[in-house]
This record gives C-alpha cells, sequence and structure tokens, in this order.
C-alpha cells in the first residue's frame, strides 16, 4: 500500500512538472511565417499574402506572449468565423509548429483560444 501511495503520489508530481507551452522551446526558431487567410481583402494585405519574420528577438517575444498568455479551453468558446491568420514558426532541419490566430490578437491551437494580444498590424508594418 505505501509503494502505491508513493507511486501515485511521483507520478503526480511528474504530470504538473510537465511543460504547458504552446510552443515548446526545446527547438530553436529561426524563420516564423504569418499566412493571411482571411476571405477579404485586409487593409494591409491580401488573402494568401504571407509575411516572413527571421528576427531572433521578435520570434521569441511572440513565443513567450503565446506561452505565458492567459487560455481558454477551446470547447468552450464559439466563434462566428474561424481564425484570419496561420502563424508557422520553422526551426533547423525544418522542424515546425503552427498555429492558428485571429487579427484581435488570439491565438488557437486545437485545445486552447490563448488571449495573446500580439499587435499583427505592428508586425505586418515593420
Amino acid at each position: 500500500m505505501k509503494y502505491r501511495i508513493l507511486f501515485l503520489a511521483l507520478l503526480f508530481v511528474l504530470t504538473a512538472c510537465r511543460s504547458t507551452d504552446i510552443v515548446e522551446k526545446k527547438e530553436e526558431f529561426i524563420k516564423m511565417s504569418i499566412i493571411n487567410e482571411m476571405p477579404q481583402v485586409n487593409n494591409n494585405w491580401v488573402n494568401g499574402e504571407s509575411i516572413i519574420i527571421t528576427d531572433k528577438n521578435t520570434i521569441t517575444k511572440i513565443i513567450d506572449k503565446i506561452n505565458k498568455s492567459p487560455k481558454t479551453d477551446l470547447s468552450k468558446i464559439v466563434w462566428e468565423h474561424g481564425p484570419d491568420l496561420r502563424i508557422v514558426f520553422v526551426g533547423n532541419n525544418n522542424i515546425y509548429h503552427e498555429v492558428k490566430a485571429f487579427t484581435s490578437g488570439t491565438v488557437v491551437t486545437d485545445k486552447y483560444a490563448i488571449s495573446a494580444e500580439i499587435n499583427f498590424d505592428e508586425l505586418i508594418n515593420d
């Protein structure tokens, strides 16, 4: 019985310590693409156009915003339409991670809506 309780306690601790990062930092990302998927024309860019960012500081700031911002269970949210943007982080050896986003700054994964408050207009105009 002692071993079972010890095992369950250890399992709980290991589960609690597991990384909850959406975009894991174990890979160094060297490029970030923001792809417009809006059917209508935006003030700054057209459907299908993409912006490529290679500045590592900017990429790190965006990843930190995504990982550290409040998350809401996606099953508890209803939107009138889907995300406007696709963000693709590309690392060495073409390893990549992709998330979706709204122009409002909210990032969406398969499980969460993340209030990252990313200013896409600022990124697009730089």
